[in-house]
């Protein structure tokens, strides 16, 4: 694409990034609250001269560079200045370079280069010339089944090759699934990757979660998680190019998270009765709330893909002129109308919170609103739910703390949310260093009346005094933890968490006394706390 036949204003053209919200100008950046970014336009970094502003993410802005030394266009990803002092957003936007600059696969948007120039961090990326799919969708409506398998088969051919680098996506959408002017599919934003043989959690400081509309339960529930996260997500973007709507909406992202969980989406074939059975099928695979009951790898879901007999025409970005022979005729074929669909839609999201308690949780506790509200009168375990969920997609670090000090607020019983949230909060509070708040914390789970809760509150002090340097005061927390006290039960996840700590606080103390390890002291552990059936 030359400059002279690009539009002058901020295009829809995709590039590999995450714009995961619609493409703002710095007027809505300020409307938003936001801090307008400098535009870099002219400048040169490094072997990069900027062009032009393509647009912005969660992240970041993104420009149209050339790289000078090869003279080829390239996508530049600019960290926000505000963000570069915050060390967790440095090192997971330098993350996503090193995680993808390995791979190399024709459906993979490419890493070019990593750098920093007076300041300026910078990812450099293939430069995509054409579209992503939410555009091609949003002016199509649906694909054809024979279209929708095509692009299936690349997607989940790049997450095949990513799975064999032991990399998550974690954030497969139609946004981050590009369409080259040539037909090609390409998979780009690993922003929220990981390796999945990193200890990771989802809620540490400076990580996101992935797009409500397209995440797996386990994704929202914030469990560990694997490449059958990434599948689930490609089923509900094939059953978007299907129904021209993706299976679960609502009002606010709380809601269509619950929908994930709990929801049950429209069967394809009553939207779509040309879609062929076994299509469907797999479809259906993919979306199973249970991952057990899933495609175990991409190459299953390729596999079960190639039995199907579909033609492998390519996509071609959707041109702003109606009736463009650009884009396949196939894809004019006829379908339910869009207006049929989206009211089809809405009738699922209405059916599935019929009965009167759940109609009750969506109406009243997912508010449109951002602010924290008081604490409805429903049950306290279903209100602790959401409240940690909301805690798990907030917007914002602030948010996402305050809600997690309301679960604990709220909630003085012995519940998995109060334990979930009293974790991530500790953690937090020890990521920072902020020793005293994280004591303060850990001593108001003592006085709690629940003996689990007790427990928790020991153990994390002992943490906290251990990580101080303060091994004998450390060492008679993780005492008082066992002191007249039965054997306790810890959701899985946090135990997880909290047998790491533990140990590597003991070894940390017997270091600093000049002891050897005290065997007796992990024994005592293993039998007081054991993981919770769900």
């Amino acid at each position: 694409m030359s400059n002279s036949d690009e539009p002058k204003s901020e295009p829809t053209t995709a590039s590999p990034t995450d714009l995961t919200v619609p493409i703002e100008r710095p007027d809505q950046a300020r409307a938003s609250g936001e801090a307008p970014q400098v535009d870099l336009t002219g400048k040169t970094l490094g072997d990069f001269a900027v062009i032009r502003r393509l647009g912005r993410g969660g992240m970041g802005e993104v420009y149209l560079a050339e790289q000078q030394s090869l003279k080829r266009s390239v996508a530049l990803k600019i960290l926000r200045a505000e963000l570069v002092k915050d060390e967790n957003y440095l090192k997971r936007f330098k993350a996503e370079a090193l995680t993808v600059a390995p791979i190399s696969h024709p459906n993979i948007v490419s890493v070019i280069a990593i750098g920093e120039a007076d300041g300026i961090h910078y990812i450099a990326f293939e430069y995509v010339e054409g579209g992503n799919l939410r555009t091609f969708l949003n002016k199509k409506g649906t694909l054809s089944w024979q279209n929708c398998v095509g692009v299936l088969r690349k997607v989940t051919s790049a997450l095949d090759r990513a799975h064999e680098a032991g990399i998550i996506h974690r954030d497969i959408k139609p946004d981050n699934v590009l369409i080259t002017r040539k037909g090609e599919v390409k998979v780009a934003d690993f922003g929220l990757a990981r390796l999945t043989s990193e200890n990771l959690n989802l809620t540490q400081p400076g990580m996101t979660m992935g797009t409500p509309l397209y995440m797996s339960p386990e994704q929202i529930e914030g469990k560990d998680l694997d490449i059958r996260t990434d599948l689930y997500s490609a089923g509900v973007m094939a059953y978007h190019m299907l129904a021209g709507h993706p299976p679960y909406m609502g009002q606010t992202a709380m809601a269509v998270a619950l929908l994930h969980v709990q929801g049950r989406a429209t069967p394809l074939p009553e939207l779509r009765p040309d879609v062929p059975p076994e299509l469907a099928r797999i479809i259906e695979k993919l979306m199973a709330k249970n991952r057990v009951d899933r495609f175990a790898t991409p190459r299953e879901v390729r596999s079960a893909l190639s039995a199907l007999k579909s033609d492998n025409a390519s996509l071609s970005p959707p041109s702003n002129e109606k009736n463009s022979p650009s884009v396949l005729r196939r894809l004019e074929a006829p379908t339910l109308p869009r207006t049929l669909l989206l009211s089809l839609g809405l009738l699922v999201t209405i059916l599935v919170g019929a009965s009167a308690g759940w109609a009750w949780r969506v109406r009243h506790s997912v508010a449109a609103s951002p602010e924290i509200a008081e604490a409805p009168a429903i049950d306290k375990k279903s209100e602790g739910w959401l409240q940690l969920m909301y805690a798990r997609i907030a917007a914002s670090p602030e948010e996402r703390l305050a809600r997690l000090r309301k679960v604990i607020e709220w909630h003085p019983e012995d519940t998995d949310e109060t334990i979930a949230a009293a974790q991530e909060l500790i953690q937090h509070e020890l990521d920072q260093r902020a020793y005293g708040d994280a004591l303060a914390l850990s001593n108001q789970l003592t006085q709690r009346d629940a003996k689990v809760l007790q427990s928790v509150g020991y153990l994390f002090r002992g943490i906290v005094e251990s990580r101080q340097g303060n091994a004998k005061t450390s060492n008679e927390s993780f005492v008082e933890m066992f002191n007249e006290r039965d054997a306790v039960a810890v959701p899985p996840e946090q135990l997880t968490w909290m047998a790491r700590e533990y140990y590597l606080a003991l070894r940390a103390n017997s270091e600093r006394l000049g002891l050897p390890a005290d065997r007796e002291m992990k024994r005592k552990f293993v039998e007081h706390f054991r993981a919770r059936r769900s």
